[in-house]
């Protein structure tokens, strides 16, 4: 009687056009990716097998028997091995076994225990055989073989069951129709010898398997075939665990930024796609596509050949569809121990934010000694206000109109014997930062009111000095009794002082800002928006609060002097703040053409280098001498 051999037919049919997709598609490094192949490959073997042992166990005396033996023992032989790496593959899907090994030890044991067994049937009719009459026979431990599966897959729903978190609904699906059809398979066999499903069952198996686990869209772009951030995560747990080091080159495409302003979304695509399919024509499986402009190429050569062979790749430039564009690129290198870095999704967004982790330990050696010099900064600081050794500059402001030095902004020095000179911009902030900005504030004001007593400035043609507040300073509600009280102190006027702010304090301190300037204003203080264009000072505080004065950022100065549109904003941001009846001071004239032109728009002060740099008081005092 003959065996049904249709299955087997359409088993070796599907099971190669996998294999075709598969070997033809862009496959990542994964162990499940290897396990998925051995499935395959396995299978088909034993689909083959199988079908030339439909006619040679039906017709045994037509062959030698060492054929006989050949082609029947190899279909259980391949068969059982299917079975065995569908038990991996579940399992390093599940990595719930992975540390203790257990599933590569039973693994082992059971190919050592199929292959000797399989291998010595002939000799020993343990699994199958012969008889005298070339009848094929099973043997006495066939019980055995057709019950090991079913132990596997009682193993396998409890890796299923443990790791089901791990699982999307369809993979849960496929994993049920997997077990349940394998189990089904097998039991058909036992019920019904001469109808052979096994093959046909796992080629059913293999393609929801492809579909929900192995999809190539999981692991790499579409549209540029390049692997993706989990393709590498699978990459990167594999090195970890074979405790291996990471090698290879990123790059960045400097020049993104533009092609998203001047091209459209398709083009865009095109773009970019051209650009990874030229990596993938030259890198294959090794180049991986992180973001929308990085792309990680992993390799064992020299990295110096790389960046050279990638630079010449996009020498000229790129053409897509539509569009031809130069592609600029930033290269810096990988070089790590993956266990090193210990967190691997750290180490892909490092990859991917395009970090040299070649300099990995020289940039954390660099953050140490960042943290050392702020602390020594802070201490510095602490120093200088128990010694008192703070500096207070002077740098005139010219009254455009009247041609005299008015004003002048009063400006924090420090030059530490450890340190040297401190830059006043990090020294403010990390006093505010430690808690220091008050009592670092109250000497500078208290140094201001002492120059202004001691040198009589009224005297020398100087109505008012600018001091500056710390966001800090406006939020304290004793602001105005502690300025009060050292204006009493030297006898200053109010009016001697105008006090310099910045939109920088916090929604929820409002009534307190507001309660302060309202005290101090009303006594004669004056107010001045400091930095305003900037991006820290907004028409907010012109509306709401009692300035008088507003100093418009020299950065917005500098701009008007390049650029036409830039000169646009700066004239209607003075036309404005006129209309508004505030002063105006612009800071950082330094040629007579920027003078010129703010004397054109009708600035009321400007301050900078082209009239003076801050000065020490000495120095100040012979500058106003000079220029009464």
């Amino acid at each position: 009687m003959l065996y049904v051999f249709h299955y087997d037919v359409a088993a070796i049919v599907v099971t190669s056009l996998m294999l075709l997709i598969f070997l033809l598609r862009n496959k990542y490094d994964s162990k499940s990716n290897g396990l998925f192949l051995c499935i395959i490959i396995c299978n088909l073997l034993a689909a083959l097998f199988d079908l030339i042992s439909c006619f040679t166990i039906s017709y045994p005396r037509n062959y030698a028997l060492w054929f006989n033996y050949l082609v029947s023992l190899g279909y259980l032989l391949f068969y059982n091995f299917v079975i065995v790496f569908s038990f991996a593959y579940i399992d390093s899907k599940g990595k719930i076994t992975r540390q203790l090994h257990l599933v590569k030890r039973v693994c082992i044991a059971l190919f050592l225990f199929y292959i000797i067994s399989i291998c010595t049937s002939p000799f020993t009719h343990a699994v199958a055989y012969f008889d005298k009459n070339v009848t094929y026979c099973h043997g006495f431990l066939m019980p055995i073989f057709y019950a090991i599966p079913f132990l596997l897959f009682g193993w396998e729903i409890y890796i299923f069951y443990a790791a089901r978190k791990r699982f999307n609904k369809y993979q849960i699906i496929a994993s049920v129709f997997m077990i349940v059809s394998m189990a089904g398979s097998v039991a058909l066999n036992i019920i019904q010898t001469r109808v052979i499903t096994g093959s046909f069952t796992m080629s059913l198996i293999i393609i929801f398997i492809y579909v929900t686990f192995e999809n190539p869209s999981y692991y790499c772009y579409l549209d540029t075939q390049c692997l993706n951030k989990r393709a590498l995560h699978e990459k990167l747990h594999r090195m970890l665990m074979r405790d291996e080091s990471l090698q290879g080159v990123v790059f960045s495409i400097t020049n993104c930024s533009l092609f998203q302003y001047y091209y459209s979304k398709t083009d865009q695509v095109q773009l970019l796609g051209k650009v990874a399919d030229i990596l993938y024509r030259h890198y294959k499986t090794r180049v991986f596509f992180l973001s929308d402009d990085t792309f990680f190429i992993h390799t064992n050569e020299e990295q110096a050949d790389i960046i050279n062979q990638v630079w010449n790749l996009f020498a000229v430039p790129v053409d897509a569809e539509t569009i031809r564009q130069k592609i600029e690129l930033n290269f810096s290198t990988v070089d790590v121990k993956v266990s090193d870095v210990y967190d691997v999704e750290l180490l892909i967004e490092n990859i991917d934010d395009n970090v040299d982790m070649k300099n990995y330990q020289q940039k954390i050696d660099l953050l140490k000694k960042s943290i050392v010099h702020r602390e020594e900064v802070v201490s510095a600081v602490k120093r200088a206000i128990q010694n008192d050794s703070f500096q207070v500059y002077f740098q005139p402001i010219r009254n455009l109109k009247t041609n005299c030095y008015d004003c002048a902004e009063a400006l924090i020095r420090l030059r530490d014997d450890k340190l040297g000179f401190i830059n006043p911009e990090e020294m403010i902030i990390l006093s505010e930062q430690h808690g220091l900005i008050n009592e670092v504030g109250e000497i500078v004001f208290r140094k201001v009111c002492k120059c202004i007593r001691d040198n009589r400035l009224e005297y020398l043609g100087v109505k008012y000095v600018d001091v500056n507040l710390s966001p800090i300073q406006c939020m304290t509600p004793t602001l105005s009794d502690t300025l009060f009280t050292i204006m009493n102190e030297y006898h200053i006027k109010p009016s001697q002082i105008n006090l310099e702010i910045t939109e920088t304090a916090k929604s929820d301190h409002n009534m307190v800002i507001q309660n302060n300037i309202n005290i101090l204003s009303g006594h004669g203080v004056g107010f001045a928006i400091d930095d305003y264009g900037s991006g820290f000072a907004t028409a907010n505080y012109l509306f709401h609060y009692p300035i008088s004065v507003v100093k418009i950022d020299k950065q917005i100065l500098w701009q008007a002097m390049k650029d036409e549109t830039a000169l646009i904003v700066f004239q209607n941001m003075v036309e404005l703040i006129k209309k508004l009846n505030k002063k105006i001071v612009v800071e950082g004239g330094e040629t007579r053409e920027m003078i010129d032109l703010l004397i054109n728009e009708g600035c009321d002060y400007c301050q900078g280098y082209y009239f003076s740099k801050p000065l020490e008081e000495e120095a100040f005092i012979n500058f106003l001498h000079a220029n009464h």
